[in-house]
Parts: structure tokens; sequence; C-alpha cells
């Protein structure tokens, strides 16, 4: 069973997620469930919405994760403590661009 979300997209691989620790759960965190805004200067208009869909609690030498999915085409990423801090507030804030102007997907490779 997969769970949707804003963008009527389904968690995919929910289960095997949820067999690595993933809860996707609103009683999990608070943060399931908040919308978000990244920015990435790989697209058009560079905004990406989207909303926490899961959470999996530090452990050990893994810090704590937020699963986060985009509305326009369900990709999901995951965000870490600070990541999740700039992508609630871009979002509360409507935020057009990256506050700091440093885009979400600076430094990252091609894959």
């Amino acid at each position: 069973v997969g769970m949707r979300g804003e963008g009527g997209h389904e968690v995919e691989d929910r289960e095997a997620l949820e067999t690595e620790g993933w809860s996707f759960q609103a009683s999990a965190h608070a943060a399931i469930g908040k919308r978000t805004r990244r920015f990435f200067s790989s697209y058009d208009n560079c905004v990406v919405d989207g909303h926490i869909v899961g959470y999996i609690p530090e452990d050990g030498e893994d810090m704590a994760l937020w699963k986060n999915q985009h509305d326009d085409d369900g990709a999901l990423e995951d965000l870490e403590a600070h990541e999740l801090e700039r992508a609630l507030d871009a979002f509360s804030s409507k935020a057009k661009k990256p506050v700091d102007g440093n885009f979400d997907d600076d430094g990252m490779e091609e894959e």
C-alpha cells in the first residue's frame, strides 16, 4: 500500500524503506506532512515545492533524515536537518529564490 502525497504521487518502495527504519506515520515526526520549497538550478523555474512524507531517526553514526517528495514528479530526496529547516522556511516565506543565493543542487554531481 502506497502513501499519496500532496502531488498525488505514491511513495515508491515504501515497504522496503520501512524495513530500513523509515516511518511514514504523522506521529513519527512533527515535520511529516509539512510543505517544503527547494531551489534547483537545473530546473527551468528553479522552484520545486514538495512535502515531507517520511522520517528515519538518528541511529549510531547515521544522522536523522527526512524524506521529501516533489509535487511535480513525485521524486523523493533525503534531507538532513539543516536542509529540512531551509526547505520549510523557504515554503513558509514564499521565497522565489534562495535567500543566500545558493541553490540546493550546487555542488551535486550529475548522474
